[in-house]
């Protein structure tokens, strides 16, 4: 009896072992969204503008999130992004708006994010601003891309064309 139960025990082990080893590995590409670098004789329009606080109200998280056309949400798994999508906003901003300096003589921006995603063939981003007490808007910008594999670099022509936005206020 005993030995009958150890073949059923080792041969449920073998079958379930079979189960998990049966389906090849998710090849996950990793993206990140980044600006080119300031050249140092580029004229400095923003010096009188820091970078403030960047936060996420989007839902999109490290999964590049895709809107369906029946308002259905869905993630690509194989799709991630390096970093949550208000960190990547912060640190590709953050040499455009530096926050160094005196603070009396900085107007700071403050964004927050309510659409970072992919439709079937365009990248979105959707920020609202707020610079100081004076100026705040809310902009989306689109981006098309031929192949999922292009999708983050239309969302870094997102952010750059945010970038220029936020320079002219």
């Amino acid at each position: 009896m005993r030995i009958f139960r150890w073949s059923i025990l080792s041969a449920a082990f073998i079958c379930i072992a079979g189960c998990f080893s049966a389906y090849p590995p998710i090849r996950v590409h990793y993206y990140e969204v980044s600006l080119p670098r300031v050249s140092a004789s580029a004229p400095a329009t923003t010096a009188a503008t820091a970078l403030g606080s960047v936060a996420n109200t989007s839902g999109a998280k490290l999964n590049f999130m895709i809107l369906e056309e029946n308002s259905q949400v869905s993630f690509d798994i194989r799709s991630r992004w390096v970093q949550l999508p208000e960190q990547m906003l912060s640190n590709a901003l953050a040499e455009r708006f530096p926050a160094g300096g005196p603070s009396r003589e900085k107007v700071f921006l403050q964004l927050t994010v309510f659409a970072f995603d992919a439709k079937t063939s365009e990248a979105v981003l959707g920020v609202n601003y707020r610079k100081g007490e004076k100026i705040s808007g809310s902009r989306v910008f689109r981006e098309k891309y031929a192949s999922a594999g292009l999708r983050a670099e239309a969302m870094t022509r997102c952010v750059a064309a945010l970038a220029q936005v936020l320079a002219g206020l």
